[in-house]
């Protein structure tokens, strides 16, 4: 009897571990992908339409995308330019004028844009594990996306990407799913878009539905561009 105390300890203590290691595997591949990717940039067009008491209107931006590994992005759409460093984010207007702003209960970016950012926000549980497809449901930390009860990512690990996650928000009478674009380019799977439905919060701290769908065209990688690019005076 004793015995068989002491081998179920065991399982309890390490089921959990092995658990958590595979989640590390499984991101640490998803890393070995995306963290080839240094430097990026592209011509992008990205459309939003806010789903306001039953109503629509389509938004649409046209610009330039840059990002550095593995913390910096600056975008210029519709003679506006957008600098960001984790969640820092800086605005400067077709006249020069300079804003900050302030993401809502957002995911925090601290980390850098790339995958370790799934560690820092999320704990994870495996719902399903083959050779063709992962699905890890994600429950936030505390103090991120308040509204949101957890986000299952749909994972291919053939290719090493995150193909779509589903997001579950506290109020179901809201939901949101996003499907990511890639291209494979000097061998590597790069996200080239995205298109889905989500929400964000408004003043009040109400969710509001939104559609939204981002092209990248003539996305290069790895190329030379200067911190200079990057950089609005924070």
């Amino acid at each position: 009897m004793k015995n068989i105390a002491v081998f179920l300890l065991l399982i309890t203590l390490t089921f959990p571990c092995s658990a958590s290691q595979r989640v590390n595997q499984i991101i640490n591949n998803l890393k070995s992908n995306y963290d080839q990717i240094k430097t990026a940039q592209a011509d992008i067009t990205l459309d939003l339409n806010l789903m306001v008491f039953g109503c629509s209107g389509l938004q649409r931006f046209e610009g330039a995308f840059y990002y550095k590994y593995p913390n910096k992005i600056r975008t210029s759409v519709n003679g506006t330019t957008y600098y960001a460093e984790g969640n820092r984010i800086r605005k400067v207007d077709d006249k020069g004028k300079r804003y900050y702003i302030k993401l809502l209960n957002a995911i925090d970016m601290g980390r850098g844009f790339n995958a370790d950012v799934l560690k820092h926000n999320f704990n994870f549980k495996i719902v399903k594990d083959n050779p063709n497809e992962i699905i890890l449901d994600g429950l936030p930390k505390p103090e991120v996306l308040k509204n949101t009860k957890n986000i299952f990512f749909y994972i291919d690990p053939k290719k090493k990407i995150v193909k779509k996650f589903d997001i579950f928000f506290k109020n179901r009478m809201i939901s949101g799913t996003i499907h990511l674009d890639h291209q494979k380019i000097s061998n590597i799977w790069v996200p080239i878009g995205f298109h889905g439905r989500t929400a964000i919060e408004v003043v009040g701290g109400n969710l509001v539905g939104l559609k939204i769908r981002l092209i990248g065209k003539n996305v290069r990688v790895n190329q030379a561009l200067s911190d200079k690019l990057f950089n609005p005076g924070f």
